[in-house]
């Protein structure tokens, strides 16, 4: 039950009394999660006088992946950066970390087949769910008016679906790595109700699909959907059976064109969405390939450890020619195996491309008819982030769906040890389910509290009560001293009420953190150039020139 609810919560989860409202949550989310799942586990340990340890092909290779990850946060360029991520992003070696910890736990919480299809259907229905919001507000923002260009936001008049996932590529990736699932359960159903029932699924995540406008998504899944179609429907054998599909396929162009011809936005933006493929010159696909560009030469200035977990927008600029996103700092290499190769290095990329291997291999080896949707959907997620990258709202459902996945696979050849409990392995195990459990408060409810402290007084500074507003940012600074962010907003309200020396210091502290806002350089310099410091300040000047 604590699984499945994990599992249907997380991509749901918001904070609105939050600045980061949409990737926070789930990393809280996430964090309670596993540590629940730990206790659990360790507890049932304890009480059958047993461990059962399930293995899978993937294990060795995800350890080694960890292992590089923790190698270049040690030689990172910035380590609390690489150890905790960029503020709203939280890539770091803990989240790495977090992510391989939610594959093992649901490998060992899943104790048979029938609940490991139960966690696959609860993400389906999370799925469904952030489908139909995400659907309401694209159409609720669209009647807004949306300008005709294009942005992360919006494309020619339609805003993006973004849903309780906050940004488009997101949610289209999630979509995309399910889609496929449900479309397997739509043509193996026998009942005509479950077959409704799952239409209704299958077309709500593809209409949210569509208002994503993630190119790369909606090709990635329907060529998941032919995959499970030629595998589950036969058509060489059975031809009537295509019928179905081309009816789909011919509504739904006409419902495209039709619009189009009306002169409604919807149809058109699509349509014009999907022609921008074919220019690489253009948008959004100009940018990757000069971000591509400049990462090779980033990857070539540290080619073996990397510069660290999540600090790509630290050195990019130094490796940057061109402002490529004008207004807007680029922190990700977009494509992931380019990421890991920029953070993390050769190891890491070796590490990356063994564990991609490994999960071929074990799809592979199992060759199932359901086997082939659980592959058409990683292989989906996997396609989009190529040309994205992995990033927690939807990484941490992947591993989840990744879990049960793995014990689909292993159906009928499972790899289960089990460790005899004798008493003082029993207290150890219980001693361990108390740090776990303890762990909730610096690992969850203490974040939770220093954002919604720093977000109320982001709130208080709007009204004019710059007072209050200084007292609950440097109350967020407190609790989370690691985030660069609560110290630069810290540094801005100190110089207001000034106190300079404070507020230099807070700079100081949000730089070394690893900020990676040029304005803390600039505040920096100033101070320093009007206190005195000609070196100090001659210093942040030319590591603002160099920042993002």
């Amino acid at each position: 039950m604590v699984l499945a609810g994990g599992a249907f919560v997380l991509p749901l989860a918001v904070l609105w009394n939050a600045s980061d409202t949409y990737v926070l949550p789930k990393l809280l989310v996430a964090r309670a999660l596993v540590l629940l799942l730990a206790a659990l586990w360790l507890m049932r340990g304890a009480v059958e006088r047993r461990l059962v340890i399930r293995r899978t092909p993937l294990d060795i290779a995800l350890l080694i992946f960890v292992a590089s990850a923790a190698i270049s946060t040690v030689f990172a360029i910035n380590r609390n950066l690489a150890l905790f991520g960029g503020y709203d992003r939280y890539e770091g070696f803990l989240t790495i970390s977090l992510y391989a910890a939610l594959y093992w736990l649901t490998v060992q919480c899943l104790e048979s087949e029938h609940s490991a299809r139960l966690l696959i259907r609860t993400l389906l229905m999370s799925g469904y769910a952030a489908a139909v919001f995400a659907i309401a507000q694209s159409l609720l923002a669209s009647a807004h008016g949306i300008p005709s260009g294009e942005s992360a936001f919006d494309f020619a008049g339609v805003a993006r679906a973004q849903g309780t996932m906050g940004n488009a590529n997101l949610l289209a990736t999630f979509l995309a790595m399910l889609l496929p699932i449900a479309f397997d359960k739509l043509v193996t159903t026998a009942s005509w109700w479950l077959r409704a029932a799952w239409l209704n699924v299958l077309v709500v995540m593809s209409v949210a699909l569509l208002l994503t406008f993630g190119r790369a998504a909606i090709v990635a899944a329907a060529l998941a959907m032919v995959m499970v179609g030629l595998r589950r429907l036969r058509p060489w054998r059975k031809p009537r059976r295509l019928i179905g599909p081309m009816l789909a396929l011919i509504i739904a162009g006409g419902l495209l064109v039709i619009p189009a011809q009306g002169g409604l936005a919807l149809g058109r933006s699509i349509l014009d969405r999907f022609g921008s493929i074919a220019d690489p010159t253009a948008g959004s696909n100009a940018t990757r390939i000069h971000v591509w560009h400049d990462s090779l030469r980033l990857i070539a200035a540290r080619p073996l450890v990397g510069f660290g977990p999540d600090t790509f927008g630290l050195v990019y600029p130094r490796f940057e020619t061109g402002d490529w996103t004008p207004g807007y700092r680029i922190d990700k290499a977009h494509a992931d195996t380019l990421q890991v190769a920029a953070t993390q290095g050769a190891l890491g990329l070796a590490s990356y491309l063994a564990l991609m291997l490994s999960a071929v291999i074990m799809f592979w080896r199992a060759r199932g008819a359901e086997t082939i949707a659980l592959f058409a959907g990683w292989l989906a997620y996997q396609v989009v982030t190529q040309v994205n990258f992995s990033w927690l709202p939807a990484a941490a459902p992947f591993w989840l769906f990744l879990g049960a996945a793995a014990v689909l696979c292993l159906e009928r050849r499972p790899r289960v040890h089990q460790l005899a409990v004798d008493r003082w392995r029993g207290a150890a195990a219980v001693l361990a389910a108390g740090a776990a459990l303890a762990l909730l408060g610096p690992a969850v409810i203490r974040p939770y509290q220093a954002e919604a402290d720093f977000s109320a007084g982001l709130e208080a500074e709007l009204h004019g009560d710059s007072t209050t507003s200084l007292a609950l940012v440097q109350e967020a600074r407190r609790l989370s001293a690691d985030n660069p962010a609560y110290a630069d907003e810290a540094g801005t309200l100190l110089i207001r009420a000034g106190s300079i020396g404070e507020a230099r210091h807070a700079f100081k502290e949000a730089i070394e953190l690893g900020s990676e806002d040029p304005a803390a350089y600039r505040s920096l310099a100033i101070i320093d150039q009007l206190t005195g410091r000609q070196s100090e300040a001659a210093w942040a000047a030319r590591a603002m020139r160099a920042s993002p």
